[in-house]
């Protein structure tokens, strides 16, 4: 890790899966004790309840599901 914080995936293995420059990838702990973590292609899915559904309304930089709106709305 270099001292931004930024780690590099080898370029083999981002060929193999296809990330290419521009594509988003997400960082999510796994395990706090392990320290591991997964590194994934970002989908989308709302924001909120973090369901990956069709339907989605962009907000922001994120998405939300039609139920969630649903909900904020009735709050």
């Amino acid at each position: 890790m270099d001292e931004f914080g930024r780690f590099v995936i080898p370029e083999v293995i981002r060929e193999y899966l296809g990330w290419y420059k521009g594509t988003k990838l997400e960082a999510v702990i796994n395990d706090v004790n392990d320290k591991s973590i997964t590194v994934r292609e970002v989908s989308s899915r709302c924001s909120l309840c973090r369901v990956g559904v069709q339907g989605l309304i962009s907000i922001g930089k994120g998405y939300a599901c039609v139920r969630c709106i649903r909900q904020m709305q009735m709050k």
